[in-house]
């Protein structure tokens, strides 16, 4: 089976688990790194639309995406609507880069497809830069 390409790097800081205490005595949660390589294109109550297809953002400073997981196949449970990740989202002509804030999302009730597929993934891109080139 053909998976889909992966079109979008997704960067999320993930709580470790552990706290630490800074020089001034304060506690703090210690964060890691999660990167996900994702499948995300441009939702659409009609049609979809990958990356590739998109035309020059305008007036228009945000983008509502859908896809799914790709490396890793899923999101830890720690990320939940609301999460924020540094994106960058590039096709062949062009590349979006911004922040992606996690949305709800109804998950296939059979445990397969996502880890055939990868998790269904939604959520707002924040754009703060876009470069279209040629084709």
């Amino acid at each position: 089976m053909a998976g889909f390409p992966a079109n979008a790097t997704l960067t999320f800081e993930v709580s470790s688990g552990e706290q630490e205490i800074d020089e001034n005595g304060v506690t703090r949660v210690v964060t890691e790194t999660l990167t996900v390589k994702a499948f995300l294109n441009e939702a659409s109550s009609n049609t979809s639309s990958s990356v590739d297809d998109y035309e020059p953002i305008g007036e228009r400073h945000s983008l509502f995406m859908e896809g799914r997981c790709l490396d890793p196949k899923s999101l830890p449970p720690s990320l939940g609507v609301g999460s924020e990740a540094k994106a960058v989202i590039g096709g062949q002509v062009g590349k979006i880069t911004g922040t992606f804030s996690l949305a709800a999302v109804a998950q296939s009730p059979f445990e397969k497809v996502p880890k055939a597929l990868g998790q269904k993934i939604r959520g707002e891109l924040v754009v703060s830069s876009q470069y279209v080139g040629q084709g």
